[in-house]
């Protein structure tokens, strides 16, 4: 046979079907859905102790990593039961819908963890950059001789007040206890916002 009749040939045959099986695609979807929500909740359960110290008793830290926790155990879950529902499928013909349900629900639940996990990290590195109380006011204490020119002195603590909405403080601090006092408003990382002498305070 020459080389034309057999590109002729082939040009009669019909195409090959080379597209992947749509229930083997859901099938290693669920496994991926599976292995990545039991990794993200082995991962985050192993650490609990810490994670849930490090909320400090915040709620909104709180829910987030239990959030996390359920909606991780929830992709797993629903990641088998879609496993489960393509086997019966391809059985006996039963369960298509069921299937194409839960692996769209895994992948949700997934996908609302890795969010909730990120809040919870996001919250707990805006925490980090908060200081203390004690340590504001030895802050606010290290800046008042810059501020006045004044090298040495015993400075003290008058007056310090938390603005809890505006999240900043104001503190008060005198040089050996004489007036005028120096007032401070600093925000919660300890920066200074302004400063100003006031009599009588």
């Amino acid at each position: 046979m020459h080389n034309s009749e057999i590109e002729k040939a082939a040009e009669r045959s019909p195409p090959v079907d080379t597209a992947p099986n749509p229930w083997a695609v859901i099938e290693e979807f669920s496994k991926s859905v599976v292995t990545l929500g039991s990794a993200l909740l082995g991962l985050t359960v192993t650490f609990s102790s810490t994670l849930v110290g490090k909320a400090g008793g915040s709620s909104a830290m709180l829910w987030a990593l239990f959030s996390t926790w359920g909606l991780s155990l929830a992709a797993v879950a629903l990641g088998v039961a879609t496993h489960a529902y393509v086997v019966r499928y391809l059985k006996n013909g039963m369960g298509a819908r069921s299937a194409a349900l839960c692996a769209n629900l895994a992948f949700t639940c997934l996908v609302l963890a890795g969010i909730a996990f990120t809040s919870y990290a996001i919250a707990n590195a805006l925490r980090a950059t908060r200081l203390d109380d004690a340590a504001l006011v030895d802050r606010a204490l290290a800046n008042a001789p810059k501020l006045v020119g004044e090298a040495g002195g015993q400075w003290m603590v008058r007056r310090f007040v938390r603005n809890a909405s505006a999240n900043t403080f104001e503190v008060s601090v005198t040089s050996n206890g004489s007036k005028p006092t120096l007032q401070m408003t600093m925000d919660a990382e300890g920066t200074l916002i302004q400063a100003e002498m006031v009599e009588g305070k």
